[in-house]
């Protein structure tokens, strides 16, 4: 049985996330600030960037007949269905999530205690 892309895509972020996680809670157990978890979430952004193309091009290529056997997945009683605003929610996430990890990326890398720079406090 061959899985549609966009049960890929989500999978992938389901099981990827623990790992940044898990790399990034280790980095500060540690000690060490190598930014290890920076760099695997932006691949792993990198990777649901290329599996969501493909869901993309999955979901335009494939006429009407084929459209609901592609984007349609079922396992036992739950149904989840691609559809056109499941793509917009999914591109909407995407972007808001690369946007904030590339911004918060100096922020992250800062030391617990570190003299704060803001003038009231």
């Amino acid at each position: 049985m061959t899985l549609p892309p966009f049960v890929w895509l989500i999978s992938w972020l389901l099981l990827s996330a623990p790992f940044v996680y898990i790399i990034g809670r280790i980095d500060v157990i540690t000690g060490r600030r190598r930014g290890l978890a920076r760099w695997l979430g932006l691949l792993c952004l990198a990777v649901a960037w290329w599996a969501f193309g493909r869901a993309l091009t999955a979901f335009y290529t494939a006429g009407a007949p084929q459209l609901v056997t592609q984007a349609t997945w079922t396992l036992g009683v739950i149904t989840m269905r691609f559809d056109g605003l499941s793509l917009l929610l999914a591109a909407l996430v995407l972007t808001l999530t690369t946007v904030i990890l590339i911004y918060s990326g100096p922020y992250i890398g800062h030391s617990e205690g570190a003299k704060s720079t803001t003038p009231c406090c």
